[in-house]
């Protein structure tokens, strides 16, 4: 999922960046922003962490835009090395705190992944409550600039939280929730069998058959699912469990043969 979150979202980012006023201040700010962004995600992705994180530290920023990313990058890195000392939370606090009340786009959006960078620190460090408050803050500022696709991201986050500590009706309320801004805001992602998935896995788990099926078959028979050989291979062996479940064994063989 963060994978698909990532790529998606640093699209919207491109896009965002070409709104800054067009002078040669603006238009160099954006290329400097560019440039450290690729260097950034280029060294996470390939998991060298460390040189992330040197990176921010030893590259002077040219403007208050620029600090800000270092940070967010910076705080990314740690936490996708499971490392979270305190100054992840003091170093992002600092920055929301500047970012908050800012309308631009740019800002809203670091906002907003500042804040999501804070709910996944408190859950590392079991503060359940403080970490989805965090989310769901995210997920309102992500809407403000239109990133639907963050704001589902983090609404499903909440979701599958909740589901984990047990707490099923408020788990069912936020995948719906999610659903519903794909609903409103059409994304071509896969992520969006994805979550209909989870919540059928969640109606599976609480022994409601009917509801689960309903939600599998509802993947199962969207045309475009066949561009993801993996989501078919799952909505396939979770309608063989839920036939398997309501006896219906011959069904139940042919949704498992087909999902090999």
């Amino acid at each position: 999922m963060e994978s698909i979150l990532h790529r998606l979202a640093h699209a919207c980012l491109y896009l965002f960046l070409l709104i800054l006023p067009y002078s040669s201040e603006g238009q160099n700010e954006q290329n400097e922003y560019v440039k450290h962004l690729r260097v950034l995600d280029s060294l996470i992705e390939q998991r060298q962490f460390d040189k992330a994180i040197q990176y921010t530290n030893t590259q002077q920023p040219s403007s208050e835009i620029i600090q800000n990313l270092f940070v967010h990058q910076r705080n990314r890195a740690l936490l996708k090395n499971r490392q979270s000392p305190k100054s992840v939370e003091i170093e992002c606090l600092e920055a929301h705190h500047v970012l908050h009340s800012r309308t631009d786009s740019i800002s809203v959006y670091l906002d907003a992944r500042i804040l999501e960078l804070l709910g996944h620190y408190y859950y590392q460090q079991s503060e359940l409550f403080t970490a989805l408050s965090y989310l769901d803050s995210a997920s309102i500022r992500f809407k403000e600039i239109n990133d639907y696709l963050s704001t589902i991201y983090n609404l499903n986050m909440i979701g599958t939280i909740y589901d984990l500590n047990g707490e099923k009706a408020k788990s069912v309320r936020y995948y719906h929730r999610a659903l519903s801004e794909f609903e409103e805001h059409p994304i071509d992602s896969s992520y969006y069998f994805e979550i209909i998935i989870d919540l059928g896995n969640l109606y599976y788990h609480l022994s409601q058959y009917d509801k689960a099926d309903e939600l599998y078959r509802t993947v199962y028979e969207n045309p475009a699912l066949f561009e993801y050989p993996k989501i078919v291979a799952d909505v396939y062996t979770n309608l063989g469990n839920v036939s398997q479940e309501r006896g219906l064994f011959p069904e139940s063989e042919y949704f498992y043969q087909q999902a090999f």
